[in-house]
């Protein structure tokens, strides 16, 4: 391979190293200025309140103003609503308890703690910190109250047909078809949990909101690994304009957090297993309960004796719960065949993790949740819009668009032709998660009037169905249970993300929700809870959904997976698949059109090393979560010797650079670095796609994949391979062989590899977590670096355009090596459904493989 240098290392200093979401940037002429006071006419004391009560911002100050010049220095007081509930407590939080269903705390700044009022009257001038976090507390607990009241009215009459739900309709029972686990609120199932480690009880995770986050310029997030929200305020009027007087922004990043927990229900039934075991399989005869037996942990087991709240399993698969002395039985192993729980080191999922695309549905996600509280389609007007100019629509019938963009079927904001579409500026052509996240928050504010129109229900109760789809399908996609359904509780089998070992790496670097994947699964969701299974709505239709989905370029499905992958779950009445003629602006392109650019002028991949850089990195990635310290040796990247090549003991990025050689946008490529099954009996297949190596380098001819032997210890391995010569011919190895032949030839040790424990990854390991390279758009007949620009004209990078490896400092220099990477797109249509089996998407296990794929050979030699 070619590696173009010269000029490149500066490159470094334009990767954008920040992981967290909602990042906003903006330059804004400096001022300076001192808000007015408040007006003599308006009370911003206690007087006139009742306990419990405060005045706050009901919505941002352009939209209470009715003035979109509405200046820095305005007093704000004259915007205070009348008194409102706002807390009963004397401090803005609720409390963490084992019955608590969710719990937040607000606080000014990562400094401060809770404050406490004295009393619990909250009257305050706008112009006071208290202000600042009284109206955060009370549009976060608004947003979290009527999100959890509306889920929970879903999930009372999802399975039970003797009530009826508050906006005029009646479910049938519906659980066989949910992804919502049962008992999802008795159990309280949607909050954040973690395990006290002093009591070791499961509680409620605290969300905490900060009003008036310290270094948050031009900027509001939400942080997955604190689990916080910080509220930031302008960099020229940092006293005068703060996010946490704009509701909107409140909205969106409060749901972030609302969406991580949506992509999570499943796994909190995991650590509640003990309250969720499902009636249906409670053990006749409670007098089999009547026996010692061994735990998985080989401690005795007895019924009588042993704590309550523990569940144990024996080798026939029963599991016993203790806590009345009732006995429960699943069938043979599968969902239940775990001992005492004990949380696994990757026990939340974030949706989105470092892949584009995701992140872009959160986005979107989050600004449909703005408008879902306050029925606005438009977003941020005072924060971001007043001077940033970084508002968003949530419509095409906003005033903020282009020309040729309406609500006219093909003037949609459509997938992939809007991905880098940026309303302020709309001939900026610069991908961002959050222009792109429109494509999202516009299809379901359009896919809510459409139910408006064809249900004949209000506005909020389409905004309730919207959100019960959205939430069926981020449980579904985030299940690192690997089940997806309780239909598949008392079997063997799974169906999404793989299996519990691997489902992590499958739901954030294999795998990870895109347009695609998020689209269907809401599709079916919609479908079932409108049409199929429920007397939602008589006037909606399949043809009609798959019509609104397409006119924003989002119908890349070809059938529905109702069956997620899985024979085993049968579901004969909803195998449904795609009216074909519905598929005029989704086009869908071959794999093979996604190649390495090997045109002369163009570099086939680039490389990252400088040392500052990465360790700022892997400081960042840390301390996000989506890396955990024992995944890299070198955390302090020591090794870097920043020469842009490969060399012992670094940490390194590659950017693989990808072709489109076709003439249509290719949307939300990817290339992976994470282990697969490419080998057999230790040796790398060479009967795959790209006939590499050959049966004389020491290839194998591998069986076909299957559910039982993709991840067997031969199959799976790293994807680089590395090149052995000895006195009579070249061989291409697999990491464990080559080590079999130092460990022969040179006396290497287990203990010279990267991990001790794993000779497979010995010399060169991809890092978890960031083993996957997202690149949202690719221009016909182009590369990424032609297609992703900055204003200046070069690329726009991020830490998401690169996979991570860690050499081995003890690997040989002069090695040669070649990393046998796999690449899809989102807009594929050989990269999600196997024509062979009529279009189902591919089982799961074949994303092991190469099916789905495009194998990319990146080869390098490894040299200081």
């Amino acid at each position: 391979e070619r590696m173009k240098i010269s000029g490149l290392r500066n490159l470094l200093l334009l990767i954008v190293l920040s992981l967290v979401l909602g990042t906003t940037t903006s330059c804004v002429k400096q001022q300076n200025s001192v808000r007015g006071s408040a007006s003599p006419s308006i009370s911003t004391s206690n007087e006139g309140l009742s306990d419990g009560e405060g005045r706050v911002l009901l919505d941002n100050p352009i939209i209470l103003s009715n003035d979109t010049e509405l200046d820095y220095s305005v007093n704000l007081n004259q915007y205070l609503s009348s008194p409102v509930f706002i807390t009963s407590n004397t401090k803005l939080e609720t409390s963490c308890s084992a019955s608590s269903k969710y719990c937040f705390a607000v606080q000014n700044d990562q400094s401060t703690s809770v404050f406490d009022n004295g009393i619990n009257k909250w009257g305050f001038d706008t112009s006071d910190d208290k202000f600042l976090q009284t109206n955060l507390y009370y549009h976060l607990n608004d947003i979290v109250q009527n999100f959890n009241s509306d889920l929970q009215i879903y999930a009372r009459d999802f399975g039970d047909t003797s009530t009826s739900d508050d906006i005029d309709w009646t479910y049938e029972p519906l659980y066989t078809f949910s992804a919502l686990p049962g008992s999802i609120y008795s159990s309280s199932l949607f909050w954040r949990k973690e395990v006290d480690p002093i009591t070791s009880d499961i509680l409620p995770k605290k969300l905490t909101a900060y009003a008036d986050c310290s270094g948050a310029l031009n900027n509001a997030f939400y942080n997955p690994s604190e689990f916080s929200v910080c509220m930031g305020f302008d960099s020229v009027y940092t006293e005068e304009l703060k996010f946490s007087e704009d509701s909107t922004i409140i909205y969106h990043e409060v749901g972030h957090g609302l969406v991580d927990m949506m992509y999570n229900i499943r796994n909190n039934a995991y650590i509640n297993l003990t309250d969720f075991i499902p009636s249906a399989i409670r053990a006749a005869n409670q007098e089999t309960c009547n026996f010692t037996t061994q735990c998985n942990t080989s401690n005795t087991c007895n019924v009588a004796t042993d704590e309550p709240s523990t569940v144990f399993a024996d080798s026939a698969g029963a599991i016993l719960q203790i806590a009345d002395g009732s006995c429960y039985y699943a069938l043979a192993s599968g969902y239940f065949n775990w001992a005492p729980f004990s949380p696994p080191t990757r026990f939340t999922n974030t949706f989105g993790g470092t892949n584009y695309e995701a992140i872009a549905v959160n986005e979107g996600l989050a600004d449909y949740l703005s408008y879902y509280i306050n029925d606005r389609t438009h977003w941020g007007e005072w924060a971001l819009g007043r001077y940033l100019n970084l508002s968003r629509p949530l419509s095409e019938d906003e005033s903020i668009h282009a020309s040729g963009i309406s609500t006219v079927e093909s003037e949609r904001l459509s997938y992939p032709e809007y991905i880098a579409y940026n309303p302020n500026n709309p001939e900026l052509n610069e991908s961002d998660v959050h222009n792109t996240g429109q494509i999202m928050s516009h299809f379901l504010t359009a896919a809510t009037r459409e139910l408006i129109t064809n249900c004949s229900i209000d506005e909020n109760s389409a905004q309730r169905v919207i959100m019960n789809a959205v939430t069926e399908a981020l449980a579904e996609l985030g299940d690192l249970t690997a089940k997806g359904t309780d239909d598949l509780r008392s079997s063997s089998d799974y169906a999404i993300n793989m299996n519990r070992k691997l489902a992590y790496i499958w739901s954030n670097d294999v795998r990870p929700p895109s347009f695609r994947t998020f689209s269907q699964s809401f599709a079916r969701h919609l479908l079932n809870i409108t049409v199929l299974k429920t007397n939602v709505c008589k006037g909606y239709s399949q043809d009609k959904l798959e019509k609104l989905l397409d006119s924003y370029g989002l119908l890349l499905f070809r059938k529905y997976n109702a069956d997620l992958n899985n024979d085993s779950l049968l579901r004969p009445t909803f195998d449904l698949s795609v009216n074909s003629l519905n598929r005029v602006k989704s086009e869908l392109l071959t794999k093979d059109l996604l190649t390495l650019d090997t045109r002369v002028d163009q570099p086939s991949y680039i490389v990252f090393d400088d040392r500052s850089v990465i360790r700022e990195a892997i400081s960042n990635l840390f301390n996000t979560g989506f890396v955990l310290p024992s995944d890299i040796v070198s955390d302090d990247a020591k090794y870097n010797n920043g020469n842009s090549k490969i060399s012992p003991g670094e940490v390194v990025g590659i950017y693989v650079n990808l072709f489109n050689n076709s003439n249509s946008i290719i949307g939300g490529a990817r290339i992976t670095s994470s282990p697969w099954a490419h080998a057999e009996n230790d040796k790398p297949c060479g009967n795959l796609q790209d006939s590499y190596p050959s049966t004389s380098e020491g290839a194998e001819t591998c069986s076909a994949l299957s559910k039982t032997n993709f991840d067997d210890d031969d199959r799976y391995h790293e994807v680089c391979l590395l090149e052995y010569k000895d006195e009579n011919a070249t061989q291409i190895l697999t990491q464990r062989e080559f080590f079999n032949k130092m460990k022969t030839e040179n006396g290497f040790l287990a203990k010279d590899c990267i991990d001790p424990s794993d000779e497979k990854s010995c010399f060169i390991k991809s890092i978890p977590g960031v083993s996957s390279a997202q690149f949202p758009m690719i221009n016909p007949k182009s590369n990424w670096l032609e297609t992703d620009q900055n204003a200046d004209g070069s690329a726009n990078y991020s830490i998401r355009n690169l996979i991570f490896f860690e050499v081995n400092k003890n690997i040989p220099q002069g090695t040669n090596v070649v990393c046998r990477l796999r690449a899809s797109f989102t807009n594929c249509d050989d990269c999600h459904h196997d024509s062979g089996r009529g279009y189902d998407d591919y089982y799961d296990f074949e994303y092991a493989g190469e099916k789905p794929f495009k194998i990319i050979n990146m080869s390098f030699q490894v040299t200081d």
